[in-house]
């Protein structure tokens, strides 16, 4: 999928036995975990609906409106 549809952010897929899914309480695929740089949990969601798109956007270019990030 991810060469097909390639994203612009770190993309992973822990394994349905990873210490990270009871670490991050996924409960269901696909889970979309946002993080920030010190490792905060700021969202998570089951879609990539267009206002989780655009937080993913703002955390990582920040809420400075430019359109080139």
């Amino acid at each position: 999928f991810q060469e097909g549809k390639p994203m612009d952010w770190a993309n992973w897929h822990a394994g349905p036995e990873a210490d990270l899914l009871q670490t991050w309480a996924v409960r269901g695929y696909p889970t979309y975990i946002l993080v920030d740089h010190n490792g905060t949990i700021i969202a998570r969601q089951h879609d990539l609906s267009k206002s989780f798109v655009q937080l993913i956007k703002d955390t990582a270019c920040g809420s400075t409106g430019d359109t080139s990030c």
